[in-house]
């Protein structure tokens, strides 16, 4: 019948579900799918069950949802998940050059995966009689068929919840949240928040009296690198046993923080939260500082170095805020992190005042086998360059290799911005801290990739490094020593901009040192993460000992 074709080829994105987890032997995620399925068609179908009318005017009202069924399969085939209102507004996002990185090498993969759905949906309303209609016995038994599976979700809701009203709330989204019609409903809500984003710009003010404690009569230079989906887990510093960081290995002064996470798997949300006092308890704080123009009344001159967009007003407000803002390459390329710190030596050659230089870097974003040159391609077989291979478990290997490729070339860049800053008697400091990190494999149930829905301790770890010159150390031991006596407590990315706040030697009278991991006032608090519309404990959701 056209009509139950029509209901397959809808709801086709959770069969390609199924068979994705019985191909990692999740059986559990393979039954959820079956009846997300079966739900989903019956929920499509519904309309046709309590009113007369024909099977090809209806499916000609559903041809709007068949245009998106070959996008949802598609994200599904990449993602291994349907799509969520966030995943629609990092695309909304998406810069004309990471939407080529992305599907480069697969063109023909998505022609096909475009045409085939609609074909089949488009021969089944052309087969279709105008007048024909359901069978009154077909629409009892799909009725009778629906009436049951909605009572068997709110019972099961009802056991889970432990309140019926919560569980009949569920279950009736839990029917029709598969549907094309739901997907669309998605999308016009990222389209809404990625709209009244990209066109609020937040109003950051300045705290009174702003000063730098003391000047040493020689330019200070002060270097906060910005990483991007960078996991603890991957950084052989923090005990991973491949060989990922051998320069930074081999220097003396850093101070290695173990325990730090990121509040925000989105870097819309993590990357404020780094370089402005918001955090997560006042997210929405009457009074915002950023770091730039904190130390630019302080009296440094101040640059945001950026190898990737600024995402609109919500990270470009910021950076707007700096003295100098450069763009490393325009928004249809990416470069090599490494062109940063061409970019910043020759800012170091023309040091003439206090300098402080925020670069936001590409790090590891997907696709990881275009962030670093050829001659790092250390860890193989790597996924070829500018080619894209579908990302399941089946291509772990090349995937973790380059992923672990963009971490060893990280260790590069880094390690050459600390060699510029090592000049005879320059009071100088580099921190480091990613964005978020990222899940890679790690657990079957959850893949690859971020997410609603893909919790885990890896997406929220992330590696945190500070390195001293021996001017800075010698004009600043106890400082220092705070910084190692801190360093296993429990941080937050929250805490980097008071810490390189009292790096830079800057201060005013309300100035929050509890924050500051390099004060003595330091205050080990609670670590959360943002998750949807509220606030998750991360020690007690992950059960971490901490």
């Amino acid at each position: 019948m056209s009509i139950v074709a029509a209901g397959i080829i809808l709801g086709s994105p959770n069969i390609l579900c199924m068979f994705q987890k019985i191909s990692v032997g999740n059986w559990h995620g393979f039954f959820v799918s079956t009846f997300r399925f079966v739900i989903t068609s019956l929920t499509i179908l519904s309309p046709l069950l309590v009113v007369k009318i024909s099977v090809r005017r209806y499916l000609l009202f559903l041809s709007p949802f068949g245009f998106l069924v070959p996008v949802i399969l598609f994200i599904v085939l990449m993602f291994h998940k349907l799509p969520t209102r966030w995943m629609i507004y990092i695309m909304l996002g998406a810069q004309k050059y990471e939407i080529m990185e992305f599907l480069s090498g697969m063109w023909l993969w998505w022609l096909l995966i475009l045409l085939v759905p609609l074909l089949l949906f488009f021969n089944a309303y052309w087969l279709a009689p105008s007048n024909k209609y359901l069978s009154e016995r077909f629409r009892a038994i799909a009725a009778t068929l629906a009436i049951i599976l909605f009572i068997f979700t709110i019972s099961y809701k009802a056991i889970q919840r432990k309140t019926m009203h919560s569980a009949v709330k569920v279950a009736v989204r839990t029917f029709f949240r598969d549907t094309p019609a739901h997907t669309a409903r998605r999308a016009y809500k990222a389209f809404v928040a990625f709209k009244t984003e990209k066109h609020t710009k937040t109003e950051y003010s300045l705290p009174e009296l702003v000063s730098k404690k003391s000047f040493s009569g020689t330019p200070e230079v002060y270097i906060l690198v910005i990483g991007e989906s960078s996991r603890y887990k991957n950084w052989n510093l923090h005990g991973y046993n491949r060989l990922t960081t051998p320069q930074l290995n081999n220097n003396k002064n850093l101070v290695v923080f173990n325990h730090v996470i990121s509040p925000s798997f989105n870097t819309t949300v993590s990357i404020p939260l780094i370089v402005t006092s918001k955090n997560v308890n006042s997210n929405t704080a009457d009074t915002l500082f950023s770091l730039p123009a904190i130390l630019r009344e302080a009296g440094f001159f101040t640059y945001w170095i950026s190898n990737q967009t600024t995402m609109g007003n919500n990270i470009g407000s910021i950076a707007e805020e700096a003295d100098t803002l450069i763009h490393l390459v325009p928004k249809e390329q990416v470069a090599f992190d490494g062109e940063l710190t061409h970019i910043v030596a020759n800012i170091l050659t023309n040091l003439k005042t206090n300098t402080f230089i925020i670069l936001h870097t590409q790090g590891s974003h997907y696709p990881y086998q275009n962030r670093y040159p050829e001659n790092f391609e250390i860890f193989i077989p790597a996924v070829e360059k500018n080619k894209h291979i579908p990302v399941t478990a089946k291509h772990k290997e090349q995937i973790i290799n380059s992923y672990d490729n963009t971490i060893l070339y990280t260790d590069f860049v880094l390690s050459t911005l600390i060699d510029n800053l090592k000049q005879d008697s320059l009071r100088a400091a580099l921190m480091y801290v990613s964005d978020h990190g990222e899940n890679l494999f790690d657990y079957p149930h959850i893949g690859f990739g971020r997410g609603f829905g893909k919790l885990s301790p890896e997406l929220f770890h992330v590696p945190m490094l500070i390195w001293t010159s021996e001017a800075y150390k010698q004009a600043n031991k106890e400082l220092v020593n705070r910084l190692r006596k801190n360093s296993q407590l429990k941080i937050s990315t929250e805490n980097a901009m008071y810490t390189a706040i009292e790096l830079a030697g800057v201060y005013w009278p309300d100035f929050d040192s509890t924050y500051s991991i390099a004060s003595g006032n330091f205050v080990e608090r609670e670590q959360f993460f943002l998750y949807r519309r509220g606030k998750i404990n991360y020690n007690q959701y992950f059960q971490t000992g901490k």
